[in-house]
């Protein structure tokens, strides 16, 4: 019985290989993502990517469909180059195409036959992705609420909707603890979704990895059916460290609660992962009045759905 259920996952591996052409890897911002895109691209020649994000749904997809969209996108720049560029946009007769035969060119000139899509950003827009990526497949990385939060609400390159507050209001820490508390819930909330869509070939868990409780490089084999080189670094993209051997760093798992005030750790724990029946108490007006109404506002309103 063993060997027959070992057949049987052989050849769901092989299947996802051979039906794969795309790979978006999802997650929150600061969730780890690019610890997932590293594992793909480095050293693997099924896999093809660029360190960079595209934020094609968030940017490129909001501008007009002309060439200097494109020229003008340091993405697709350092990716294809001016020349590629003008060719394929003269080609295509939207955005979705562009980005369809940009992903086509970068696999007939790799050898690699999956590209590699990682934004944080487009995975709140799951649900388009299968739509316009045909033979596509999702990984997902989720990180502990608090401290995906904490690094939300201090990296300087996230825009808050509290950013534009006017008297000094935005750098208050609660104000910036609960609307970074309000961006993450749009991602935690499209993850639980993510997590059971059947295109979904992986789910990590970032604390795991980096505590080492899981293998990724495991994870990662079994999962896709091939073999992945080891990860050694939790920031691999980072001029940090020198990606030989470094090392994970703990910090990242537990340092919030050194920064993070104990009445914001509370309510992002009652918010996000309740224990006790007093947290409901604290969580249901929230979620109902603040949390869920901007949620549907963006997904329905903003054209995130």
């Amino acid at each position: 019985m063993v060997g027959f259920f070992g057949f049987i996952s052989a050849i769901k591996t092989f299947n996802i290989m051979n039906s794969l052409k795309t790979v978006f890897v999802l997650g929150a911002p600061r969730s780890g993502t690019s610890m997932i895109l590293y594992m793909l691209i480095n050293g693997q020649p099924n896999f093809f990517g660029s360190k960079h994000e595209s934020k094609f749904y968030t940017i490129a997809l909001k501008k007009p469909f002309v060439e200097s969209t494109f020229l003008n996108d340091n993405y697709f720049n350092e990716l294809l180059g001016e020349d590629v560029i003008k060719s394929i946009f003269s080609s295509s007769k939207d955005h979705f195409e562009f980005f369809n035969k940009a992903m086509n060119y970068c696999r007939e000139i790799s050898g690699s036959p999956i590209f590699v899509e990682k934004s944080p950003m487009h995975t709140v827009y799951y649900k388009d992705i299968p739509k316009r990526f045909p033979d596509v497949g999702l990984v997902l990385i989720n990180r502990h609420p608090a401290a995906n939060i904490q690094s939300i609400a201090f990296t300087k390159w996230i825009n808050l909707m509290s950013d534009k507050f006017p008297f000094g209001i935005s750098k208050n820490i609660y104000v910036r603890y609960l609307f970074a508390s309000l961006l993450f819930h749009e991602y935690w909330r499209d993850s639980k979704k993510i997590e059971k869509d059947p295109r979904t070939i992986i789910t990590v868990c970032y604390e795991d990895v980096i505590l080492e409780k899981n293998d990724l490089r495991s994870q990662m084999s079994k999962a896709f059916g091939i073999e992945f080189n080891p990860l050694y670094v939790s920031r691999p993209f980072s001029n940090a460290v020198s990606h030989t051997k470094e090392g994970f760093d703990k910090d990242r798992v537990n340092g919030y609660k050194q920064s993070m005030p104990k009445s914001v750790q509370y309510f992002i724990r009652a918010v996000f992962t309740p224990k006790k029946n007093f947290d409901f108490v604290v969580r249901i007006p929230f979620l109902l009045f603040f949390f869920e109404p901007v949620y549907y506002i963006k997904k329905y309103l903003m054209g995130k759905k």
